[in-house]
């Protein structure tokens, strides 16, 4: 080679590379702003640096905001690079923000492979890494990855989610957020979605002002989110959750109707919905329905039609204001410690929530089942749902539990004031105890049951129906089971005025009991043992004179045990009290389907239209029946031992003034009426109008007198 020819490949190599040293240098990393150029409708590459302002194409490692908000026209830009990309936004400012510039376009920003990293460089509002506002959509697909330090999206925005993995961290930042504001919608219908903040960061969903209507929707894929990220649903204006398939896995608070704002700024009437139609939910943190609302209107409210959701954290609805859930199907498992309805308190200042003297409403809280299966059971037994304020808060009322259809199964409910616990179709089961209870104060919960199936029981059959002081259980219709009943104390009241209840264990009460008057058929039974009394048939009545069992018209007490009262009984007209047992049971001492009436409390009138029947009745120490109309009948079998109607004791009797007393038997032995007996004392009775009919009168000899009128009938 001469020398000329060596003289030109030395410039063309020098050329080359200085040419190579110019595109090194400009694929560097810099400190700039890129903006999309590209206006015209179609899908475009980002790598094609005609797309660009300055056909400046963005470099992996730069700082500063890539804008793609151009809205000229409608396209496309998709993710084209094939190695990883990082990119850091400048001081207060977003790392990418697509849509939110002027026209009327829609831009769509595709990544459906490789990896895009946006990270916080700032620490204000605006440092979150990610922001999609009006007319952007961005998509994830594919085998797309996308890591982002904040997401925050205004106006009307758009975020799909149909594959690839968005994991949603955080910086150092205070103001790093997850803020889902305006009209804008997230849908994940594949793919997984992560909310990994280092601290705490919440998910709002309605985020920005009153006229936001945000949604966040699943519908496929998998959502996880961390314990640092509470999601929240409509803090200043309407936000809604709703799954439709896939599976949410959450170990965080969810609160729905929630402002964690110092001020009232900008808050108005917010709608917070979380809906859960299909797919799997399982959440370890607290569920709070409306929590910190403080517009008087403001909804928050979580409805489910389908699906599987498992709550391990305690529920609060209705916690500074209304709270209600509706369960039309599927299943809701909670499976925590405390699910407690209605528990806010009127008038209560919520220190580093609100300033100045801005108060909350009521938190009323209202459960509603129609359909599908819920339960509120642990494996400790020890799950609670707790009805009403546990406080002496009377201005806190309509706090809600409904069984309307579906199935219901739960260990622990207690109804407090302000608090009603109802069973109107379905079913529901109590498997330790339904406990109708107040605190200090007047007024108590209600426990109402016109229809469905409620059942108070369990294996071992030590289930408790309890009613505490001022508590009302009202029963007008459908089946109740209880395996104990205790209703002894101040104010408690039972009221039996239409279907059935039945009690299969021993129980107590001393408040007033009603049974009939309904205007359908009423009955109270109480069965157990049918061979002898052990103690799981038994019944006490100790009200005393002030209170007592009134048998109405359509009314029938019936037992299969031993009743034992001390307070008055009064069957009046249409009403029916019956004691039965197996043929054999009677035998001296104490027995099953007798009535024993103990102290001058202890009373029984039999009034005219009413009807009393047992195997055998014991009355002493003052006790005295009255047979004013009606029918009063004792009856032995055959295989009894001993069967009696007996009076001891001093001031013990019976007065017969219309109707009839029978002591009857289907047995070859009589049935005995025993005036005067075992303890000493004067008995007496008297027959002034009616009937007896007797197979074996006793005037014992301790003391038994008897008067008959010539016009009365005694066989």
């Amino acid at each position: 080679m001469n020398s000329r020819s060596e003289r030109n490949v030395g410039r063309i190599i020098s050329t080359a590379i200085v040419a190579l040293a110019v595109a090194f240098v400009a694929q560097q990393a810099t400190a700039a702003n890129y903006s999309w150029s590209n206006a015209t409708t179609g899908t475009f590459n980002w790598t094609t640096g005609t797309n660009w302002s300055g056909s400046t194409v963005p470099v992996n490692g730069d700082t500063g905001t890539i804008f793609i908000t151009n809205r000229a026209a409608s396209y496309t830009v998709t993710f084209d690079p094939l190695t990883s990309q990082t990119f850091t936004s400048s001081t207060n400012n977003y790392a990418l923000q697509v849509g939110g510039g002027s026209g009327s376009g829609t831009v769509t920003f595709s990544l459906a492979q490789g990896s895009l990293t946006l990270l916080n460089g700032g620490a204000g509002q605006q440092s979150n890494a990610l922001h999609i506002n009006n007319g952007g959509v961005f998509n994830l697909s594919g085998s797309g990855t996308l890591n982002t330090q904040g997401f925050y999206n205004a106006n009307a925005w758009t975020y799909n989610q149909s594959g690839g993995v968005a994991n949603l961290t955080t910086s150092g930042s205070a103001n790093t957020q997850f803020r889902w504001g305006g009209t804008g919608t997230a849908t994940v219908s594949g793919g997984t979605l992560n909310f990994i903040p280092s601290s705490q960061v919440p998910l709002t969903i309605g985020a920005d002002g009153t006229s936001d209507n945000a949604f966040f929707i699943i519908s496929g894929g998998t959502v996880n989110v961390s314990s640092f990220t509470p999601v929240q649903m409509s803090q200043r204006g309407t936000g809604t959750l709703r799954i439709t398939s896939g599976v949410y896995s959450g170990s965080s608070n969810i609160q729905v109707g929630a402002t964690g704002f110092s001020s009232t700024s900008g808050i108005g009437q917010t709608a917070a919905l979380f809906d859960i139609q299909g797919g799997t939910v399982t959440n370890t943190g607290v569920l709070d329905v409306g929590q910190y609302v403080y517009v008087a209107t403001s909804t928050a409210r979580i409805t489910q039609s389908g699906g599987s959701y498992t709550q391990s954290g305690n529920v609060n609805l209705g916690l500074y204001n209304s709270g209600s859930m509706t369960l039309s199907g599927g299943t809701f498992a909670f499976t925590g410690s405390t699910f407690q309805i209605g528990s806010g308190t009127v008038g209560q200042t919520v220190a580093g929530v609100l300033s100045g003297s801005t108060t909350a409403a009521a938190g009323v809280g209202v459960l509603t089942l129609s359909g599908g299966l819920f339960t509120g059971t642990n494996s400790g037994t020890t799950a609670t749902i707790n009805v009403g304020r546990t406080a002496n808060d009377g201005a806190n009322t309509g706090n809600l539990m409904s069984i309307a259809g579906g199935t219901a199964t739960m260990n622990w409910v207690n109804v407090y004031r302000g608090g009603t616990f109802s069973v109107s179709s379905g079913s529901a089961t109590v498997n330790r105890t339904l406990q109708i209870s107040s605190t200090a104060g007047t007024g108590g919960g209600l426990g109402q049951v016109s229809g469905g199936f409620l059942s108070v029981t369990n294996s071992a059959t030590t289930a408790a129906l309890t009613i505490e002081k001022s508590g009302t259980f009202q029963v007008t219709g459908g089946s109740v089971t209880a395996n104990v009943f205790t209703g002894t104390a101040a104010g408690a009241t039972l009221l039996v005025q239409g279907g059935t209840m039945t009690v299969s264990g021993s129980s107590s009460s001393s408040q007033p009991i009603t049974i009939g008057g309904g205007g359908g058929p009423a009955n109270l039974a109480l069965v157990g043992s049918s061979t002898s009394y052990n103690g799981t048939a038994f019944f006490s009545f100790t009200g005393g004179t002030a209170a007592g069992i009134t048998i109405q018209n359509n009314g029938l007490l019936s037992s299969q045990g031993r009743l034992s009262v001390a307070s008055p009984i009064v069957i009046q007209s249409g009403g029916t009290m019956s004691l039965t047992s197996a043929a054999g049971a009677i035998t001296t001492g104490i027995n099953d389907g007798q009535l024993s009436l103990d102290t001058a409390s202890g009373s029984l009138d039999v009034q005219a239209g009413g009807a009393f029947s047992a195997r055998s009745a014991v009355l002493q120490n003052g006790a005295r029946l009255t047979v004013s109309g009606g029918q009063f009948t004792v009856t032995r079998v055959a295989g009894d031992g001993a069967n009696e109607l007996r009076f001891t004791g001093a001031n013990t009797g019976f007065a017969v003034s219309s109707g009839t007393l029978s002591m009857t038997s289907t047995s070859s032995q009589a049935t005995i009426l025993r005036l005067g007996g075992n303890i000493v004392g004067a008995t007496s009775g008297t027959l002034s109008g009616g009937a007896m009919n007797l197979s074996q009168f006793l005037l014992g000899d301790r003391g038994g007198t008897f008067a008959g009128d010539s016009a009365a009938d005694a066989t």
